[in-house]
């Protein structure tokens, strides 16, 4: 709702995510955090504790698609899914075949 509020002037200052797709749009304005007020983008994997003792080697496994998701790219993967309307489940895979595969 903060960008529809933004949109129709019923706010004129709001926070957003870095990887918000609607941060492309012309009419927003994004502010430099020259005061390192925000904490930098840094996706990391997470995982039920039992799940890694059984599988140690997961996280090694993980570190392509992590290296792949930096701002730009979530940015846009959310666009997918909250602006197209796809499927998260259709853009991740999308996601995994076209890029993290290829670089693999």
């Amino acid at each position: 709702m903060t960008y529809e509020l933004l949109e129709q002037g019923q706010v004129q200052i709001a926070s957003g995510f870095a990887t918000d797709p609607q941060l492309d749009r012309s009419t927003i304005t994004v502010l430099k955090d020259d005061r390192d007020y925000f904490l930098p983008y840094q996706p990391a994997p997470t995982a039920y504790a039992p799940l890694i003792d059984d599988h140690p080697g997961i996280f090694e496994e993980l570190s392509p698609v992590v290296s792949a998701l930096d701002k730009p790219t979530m940015r846009n993967l959310n666009k997918q899914v909250l602006i197209d309307g796809d499927h998260p489940f259709a853009v991740a895979t999308r996601f995994l075949n076209e890029e993290v595969a290829a670089d693999a």
